[in-house]
């Protein structure tokens, strides 16, 4: 496609990609793709568009080079299996390619980590940019120095602890914990992570 004549939009509850004409705003096709897609990437130089699927915890390549027999369609999934069959590739969020695009970057957001595995010390992981041989990495839960008031037993007298044992439990069958103190509280001795930085070529 030229540049800036299509626009790709991810249909985050309806699990799809829609192909939007930007001359008309015409939807021109809708692409089934996994579930709860989240970020989109193009990869560069070989006209694949790369959908991360949140809760599939897959990566859908989209075939989108003009003329080709499947164009507009899924060509391969990407997905980590062990084998018990777990997942490895746990909610995958952002995508980022190098400039050649020989290496995609996929952010796992409940693993805290980048694929291949380089450890994001911050929760939750998502935003990725590659830019000038670096690789810079936004956590969704940084900047504020804030944690759950979790505590190992009940009654710790620890001001911070406002869920103990119990709760923690209960939490498991019903996360809503209805009547229950759940407070986030500040702790200064957490480090303030923000942005992380990493080279792509080492």
């Amino acid at each position: 496609n030229e540049a800036g004549t299509v626009l790709y939009v991810a249909n985050t509850t309806s699990n799809s990609v829609s192909v939007v004409d930007t001359g008309t705003n015409a939807v021109l096709t809708t692409i089934a793709v996994g579930l709860d897609p989240a970020s989109l990437a193009v990869r560069p130089t070989a006209n694949e568009l790369w959908v991360s699927n949140h809760v599939s915890d897959t990566v859908s390549i989209i075939d989108i080079a003009p003329g080709s027999p499947t164009e507009n369609s899924v060509i391969d999934t990407i997905q980590a299996l062990n084998a018990d069959g777990v997942t490895e590739f746990d909610e995958p969020v952002g995508i980022a390619f190098t400039p050649t695009g020989d290496k995609a970057y996929v952010a796992l957001s409940s693993r805290n980590a980048i694929t291949a595995r380089l450890n994001v010390r911050a929760q939750d992981p998502r935003a990725i940019a590659v830019r000038n041989g670096l690789l810079f990495v936004a956590a969704f839960e940084g900047h504020n120095q804030t944690e759950t008031g979790i505590c190992p037993t009940e009654n710790n007298s620890n001001a911070q602890c406002t869920l103990g044992l119990t709760d923690l439990q209960t939490f498991a069958t019903n996360p809503n914990l209805p009547g229950e103190q759940k407070n986030i509280v500040v702790d200064a001795s957490n480090p303030d992570r923000d942005l992380f930085v990493f080279r792509t070529d080492t």
